[in-house]
């Protein structure tokens, strides 16, 4: 482009002949953005103005001309030492268009001189943390929800309107139609329900039914089409979809399926002219999340990889100039939860990668999902600061009421509790306070932890042996795929070196009775179920003992079952595998689904399960073995530990901030 002015100074270049000059005819491009993109990027490196032209002017509806004079005078707008430095930034992008401008924004992206611009639009604190944000498609508006409820806020002037949910909504994702006045969100209508999709007026606050058991929906760019995720639960597991509908919820049909237990679709974005779909493919490990960036075009539904690899986000939207942004953590580092922007050029005709990917960003948080204005100026991100803590929590004396949880890792660093030690005055957890998983071990009376297994690779998974004299625990390499060799380790209580029980890959997680039974248990998932295997804690693993469909499990302190549940919206059910009779017996706990996480107490006479409830949040329950329930806590909690002493409970709570912020100029 520059050089095109050059041979012509003086001269005004018209639009068409730049683009017959930058652009083959059979090329698929969007020719007046990105040629006004391409004059911005030039400026900017000549560091002139559109308003007060130097360099490059604008030729209203006609072209652009190169208004500096090639004769040796200096302009008075200018110091003669500004203009130096301006020279030589024309010689360097005079180099760059000899190389050839097939790098388009690849190198024009790599030569910026202008930061990004990053404004923040919410402030909530971590008692009302976002739970979805979207921003409309002409930058005006952004709807966002909290715990409180759902509002709509004015990008520009701040000025904050809520919008009415029906009572007991719990929304889980919410976006745009192109008018600019209608949501479509997602979410579960009532306790027990499954999630279904709903349009809303952002004018009257309208509510009406699109689908039902759906989430996480999309609109198409011309408002026709709706694109969603389902989960079906089978016999065998949960089978994940993602579906086609006309935008009333009509004529809908399924594109794609996946059927392995630990895979699961990602966010689903359109093109921007509404012929291809770009979704996320996550794959679960003991110890890392690997995933696809696929597009697939929707009338032949045969899906196209862009980008594979592990520390995928869920994140993603497709800009108009062509660019996949999907967020990435790129890397190990102390949080672990630390992601960055990142954009792929893509071509809308075929789906496929033009380019290699470039970062625009590195977070110092989560960005848990994007949102794109039409016009490619706003990209609104959603902020994460929320990482798992380590609480501790005791019971009243004579009772099985619990006092306030107490928080024990005081850190800003992902921890996580697995064990206690045998006086129950300790906790074992995970943290990646030194940039990699490492076990630590703390008193429930101290305020900070001791290193107990360190190193480079990750640890993780640590448990008790059945007499109490070892830490069983699990090591993956640092840069572990899901199917890496994992090694399961054991070291003494009392000191000495870890030694190596065995190494395969794919195990995730083991479990161990206590005295007098000597039994422990190690799963490896496998397509649609779990496969449970007896475990020795010297000798290495036995034969396999049951298999059940993907859940949470847990081996009863005397080691004569195992229980499992399966997440379910509308039922609580509690599976008992007897490991003597080889006989399943099932309990429904009333009024309560969507387990989540299962611990036995130590006496084996309860459990305590996570459990979703009717606020959005989750509930700790402590139920008896013929299903009868009580709710012990409520908030963001994930799985507990009992201490074994049954006087504690060391549980997962997550803290942070989650809020929406606003790029420009990326």
């Amino acid at each position: 482009m520059l050089a095109a002015l050059l041979e012509r100074s003086g001269e005004v270049v018209s639009r068409e002949e730049l683009r017959r000059r930058l652009w083959p005819t059979d090329t698929f491009v969007d020719f007046d953005h990105s040629l006004n993109a391409a004059i911005k990027r030039l400026r900017d490196a000549l560091g002139d103005s559109a308003d007060n032209p130097v360099f490059i002017e604008t030729m209203a509806r006609r072209g652009y001309r190169f208004v500096y004079p090639l004769n040796g005078s200096v302009p008075q707008v200018a110091h003669k030492s500004k203009l130096i430095r301006k020279w030589q930034v024309i010689a360097s992008a005079a180099i760059l268009v000899i190389a050839g401008l097939s790098v388009g924004w690849f190198v024009a992206g790599s030569i910026r001189q202008k930061p990004l611009k990053e404004r923040r639009l919410t402030a909530n604190s971590g008692e009302a943390s976002l739970k979805a944000a979207s921003i409309s498609p002409d930058g005006k508006l952004l709807a966002y929800a909290d715990v409180t409820g759902m509002y709509l806020r004015h990008v520009d002037t701040a000025e904050i309107k809520s919008l009415p949910l029906p009572a007991g909504f719990d929304l889980i994702s919410v976006s745009w139609f192109p008018d600019n006045s209608h949501l479509v969100i997602a979410g579960v209508a009532a306790a027990g329900q499954k999630p279904s999709t709903w349009q809303m007026s952002t004018m009257t606050g309208s509510f009406r039914r699109l689908i039902d058991d759906a989430r996480e929906a999309a609109v198409s760019p011309d408002g026709k089409y709706i694109v969603f995720l389902r989960d079906k639960l089978t016999d065998s597991g949960v089978e994940k979809q993602i579906w086609l509908a006309q935008s009333d919820g009509a004529d809908s049909h399924k594109l794609l399926v996946e059927v392995d237990a630990d895979t699961r679709f990602g966010p689903v974005v359109w093109s921007p002219g509404g012929k291809q779909l770009a979704y996320l493919r996550v794959r679960g490990g003991p110890v890392s999340i690997h995933g696809t960036l696929e597009t697939i075009r929707i009338t032949s539904g045969q899906p196209r990889v862009i980008l594979a690899g592990p520390h995928f986000r869920e994140a993603l939207c497709w800009s108009r100039d062509g660019r996949i942004f999907f967020s990435n953590a790129g890397q190990e580092d102390p949080n672990l939860a630390d992601t960055g922007v990142w954009a792929i050029p893509v071509d809308e005709l075929t789906g496929e990668a033009k380019g290699k990917p470039e970062q625009i960003t590195k977070e110092p948080s989560g960005i848990s999902s994007f949102s794109l204005t039409a016009d490619a100026k706003r990209l609104a991100l959603l902020r994460d600061n929320v990482l798992p803590q380590v609480f501790v929590a005791e019971f009243a004396s004579g009772t099985r009421q619990l006092k306030t949880p107490r928080r024990l890792t005081l850190d800003e660093n992902l921890n996580s509790p697995f064990s206690w030690t045998p006086d129950s005055k300790a906790v074992f957890f995970v943290s990646a306070r030194n940039g990699v998983f490492n076990i630590f071990k703390q008193g429930i009376d101290q305020p900070t932890a001791e290193l107990f297994v360190g190193g480079q690779d990750r640890a993780f998974g640590p448990r008790l042996s059945p007499d109490g004299s070892d830490l069983l625990y699990l090591v993956a390499p640092r840069n572990a795929d899901p199917s890496s060799a994992i090694k399961l380790m054991r070291v003494s209580l009392a000191g000495g070196p870890p030694r190596l029980v065995l190494e395969e890959p794919g195990i995730p997680d083991l479990q161990c009775a206590r005295l007098p039974s000597s039994l422990c248990v190690l799963i490896k998932p496998g397509g649609e179920d779990i496969a449970v295997y007896s475990l020795d804690p010297v000798r290495g693993k036995g034969q396999e003992v049951l298999r059940i469909p993907f859940g949470n499990y847990g081996l009863s302190p005397d080691g004569s079952q195992i229980a499992s549940v399966r997440f379910d919206e509308k039922e609580g059910r509690i599976r008992f595998f007897s490991l003597a009779t080889k006989e399943w017996r099932d309990i429904v706990v009333k009024g309560w689904g969507g387990f989540r996480t299962f611990d036995w107490s130590p006496d084996g006479k309860t459990m305590f399960v996570a459990a979703s409830n009717s606020k959005g949040t989750t509930s700790i329950l402590d139920i008896d073995t013929e299903g009868n329930a009580r709710e012990l806590l409520e908030g963001q909690l994930g799985w507990t530990i009992p201490s074994p002493d049954g006087r504690y409970l060391a549980m997962t709570e997550f803290v942070g901030t989650s809020n929406v912020w606003v790029l420009e100029d990326f």
